[in-house]
C-alpha cells in the first residue's frame, strides 16, 4: 500500500510538472514562452544539471559562482517540498499549483542565468538539450532558433499533450490494480517506454533542414549527457552534487 501510495504520488506529480511546462513552453495553442517540458520536468533552466560537479566543471564555474547556484537550489528544494507535501496530504488546487510550477521553474532560470556569464549559459543550453534530446523542442528559445512555425507548435503541444494524459491513465491504472505486479519498476519502465515514443513524433514535427540545426545545438558533446538524462527519464545519475558544493535542484 505504501508503495502505491509512492508511485501514485511520483505519476501525478510529473503530470503536474508536464502541465506546468505546458503552461510555460510551446505557446502553440496559446500558451505563455517560457521553458518546455525538458527543463521543467526536473530543472528550470539548468536546475539539477547546475547542481551536478561534472557540469560545473564543463562550464568553468567559480566558487563565488557555485555558492550563489546552491543558494538558489536549496530554496527552489524547499520549494518544492512544501509543494509535494501539500499535494500528498491531498491539499491545494490542481491548476493552481500547476501555475506555482510554472512560476518556481521561471524563477529559477531567471536567477540562475544572473550567476552564469554568456559563454556558461550557452554551453549549459547545449548540455540542456543533448540530455533533453527532442523535448528540447518545447523549449520557446529552441523553437525560436529553429524558426518553428505556430502549425509547428501545436503539433508540439499536441504529442506532450498526450503523453500527459498517458501519464494519467498510468496513474489511473495504478490506483485500481492496487499497486500490484512490478510496482514501480513497470511503472518506470512504462513511463520511458512513454517518453520515448514522444521523443520520436516530436523528432517526426521537423523539417530536415530544422533537424539538422537541432542537431548542431547540441555543441560538442558532453561525457555525462547519459548519467544527466537520468533525472528525466527516471534512471540513476552520476555524479549529483558537486562534492558537497551544491544543493538539491530545482523545479
Amino acid at each position: 500500500m505504501k508503495r502505491l501510495i509512492k508511485v501514485t504520488a511520483i505519476v501525478a506529480t510529473m503530470a503536474m510538472l508536464v502541465s506546468a511546462s505546458m503552461a510555460q513552453g510551446g505557446g502553440g495553442q496559446g500558451r505563455g514562452q517560457g521553458r518546455g517540458m525538458g527543463q521543467g520536468m526536473m530543472g528550470g533552466r539548468g536546475g539539477n544539471l547546475l547542481a551536478r560537479e561534472d557540469v560545473q566543471k564543463e562550464l568553468n564555474l567559480t566558487d563565488a559562482q557555485k555558492s550563489k547556484i546552491k543558494a538558489i537550489m536549496d530554496k527552489a528544494a524547499e520549494d518544492r517540498r512544501a509543494m509535494m507535501e501539500e499535494m500528498r496530504n491531498g491539499g491545494g488546487d490542481r491548476e493552481a499549483m500547476t501555475k506555482q510550477m510554472a512560476d518556481a521553474q521561471a524563477k529559477v532560470k531567471k536567477e540562475t542565468d544572473a550567476v552564469l556569464n554568456d559563454e556558461q549559459k550557452k554551453r549549459l543550453q547545449e548540455i540542456e538539450i543533448q540530455v533533453q534530446g527532442a523535448r528540447a523542442l518545447l523549449n520557446a528559445d529552441v523553437q525560436k532558433a529553429l524558426g518553428i512555425t505556430d502549425a509547428q507548435k501545436k503539433s508540439l503541444d499536441a504529442v506532450q499533450q498526450k503523453q500527459m494524459d498517458r501519464m494519467r491513465e498510468m496513474m489511473e491504472e495504478m490506483r485500481n490494480s492496487g499497486g500490484g505486479g512490478g510496482g514501480g519498476e513497470d511503472m518506470r519502465a512504462a513511463m520511458q517506454e512513454n517518453q520515448k515514443k514522444m521523443e520520436t513524433e516530436m523528432l517526426a514535427v521537423l523539417t530536415a533542414e530544422q533537424k539538422t540545426k537541432f542537431e548542431s545545438m547540441k555543441g560538442k558533446k558532453f561525457e555525462g549527457a547519459a548519467q544527466a538524462g537520468g533525472q528525466f527519464g527516471g534512471g540513476r545519475g552520476g555524479n549529483r552534487g558537486g562534492g558537497g558544493s551544491t544543493g538539491g535542484g530545482g523545479f
